[in-house]
């Protein structure tokens, strides 16, 4: 038995020439043997391997999979951010145009004549409510 173990763990390769006597068929049978289980050994050492880089594959997959997810949620919320900034953007916009709008009708009203006639009507009035 311990002869199996030391030979099959690397067996030599043998290499037949003329000068070599006929083995006889015991010798031949445990020759064949050892290399049959060197064999057999170095098969489930590769399908081991198989094996472990199958597992690693599936995993990466996942880890692939879960980032493309994490991927796609950002661009939705990159999206969501810039639609957000525009429709905020438009907003500013538009009560910047109100501002604006409302200012120049203030500076039309107050620049008019009715606003110039009655100015002595609002500061009589403000001193009545000031001495009350």
């Amino acid at each position: 038995m311990s002869n199996e173990s030391s030979t099959s763990a690397h067996v030599q390769p043998y290499i037949a020439s003329a000068e070599d006597e006929p083995f006889s068929a015991e010798e031949l049978n445990r020759r064949l043997n050892d290399v049959e289980t060197a064999f057999v050994h170095k098969l489930r050492a590769a399908q081991d391997e198989v094996e472990r880089l199958e597992v690693a594959a599936m995993r990466q997959a996942e880890e692939l999979r879960v980032l493309a997810d994490v991927a796609m949620r950002d661009r939705e919320e990159r999206a969501d951010a810039v639609e957000t900034a525009a429709a905020s953007a438009q907003g500013e916009r538009q009560a910047t145009a109100r501002a604006e709008k409302l200012e120049s009708k203030l500076r039309e009203m107050e620049n008019s004549l009715s606003w110039k006639i009655t100015e002595p009507l609002r500061q009589l009035r403000a001193m009545i409510k000031k001495g009350s």
